[in-house]
């Protein structure tokens, strides 16, 4: 599913999101491991990389990639949740939402359902978006005001949002 899921743009590879890579041998891994791209080489499923994400996340289980995003414009740190196109729902399942859920207070958790459609999940709420058209505004203590068109947003002036 790593080598499924997320795109990867790079000098050495370039691979369109859920579609599997040329190298990958689903099953058995990567047919050039030893030599795989800087970018896959940089690539951090939390799965394999957080104590606490247990055996029930791992990504062919769950349907799911789970890795650690710093988001620069507010130098927070998150997490990107990219679902297998087949599964939509497969972070709303217990015990995955639950999980994710009490992550969101201490780190932003961005899930990626479609191209055009994105989840901000807040301890308090759920903020889905469309990142082509919108942005997800905050207040001044870094909670959801709301969603705006990217372009009504761009008019009040660099307000504190957040885009994919």
């Amino acid at each position: 599913m790593c080598c499924k899921l997320p795109a990867i743009e790079d000098e050495e590879l370039s691979k369109p999101a859920h579609q599997w890579c040329q190298h990958a041998r689903p099953g058995s891994g990567c047919a050039i491991y030893e030599t795989r791209p800087a970018a896959c080489r940089a690539f951090l499923c939390c799965w394999l990389t957080l104590e606490d994400m247990g055996p029930h996340w791992k990504p062919n289980k769950c349907k799911m990639v789970v890795s650690y995003r710093r988001n620069h414009q507010f130098g927070g740190r998150g997490y990107i949740v990219n679902l297998d196109r087949n599964h939509p729902n497969a972070w709303r399942r217990s015990p995955y939402y639950e999980e994710l859920k009490a992550r969101s207070g201490k780190f932003r958790i961005e899930i990626i359902v479609s191209d055009r459609c994105r989840v901000l999940m807040c301890p308090d709420q759920d903020v889905y978006f469309d990142p082509a058209i919108e942005t997800v505004m905050f207040d001044d203590r870094d909670r959801v005001k709301g969603v705006l068109p990217i372009e009504e947003a761009r008019k009040l002036g660099r307000p504190r949002n957040f885009q994919a």
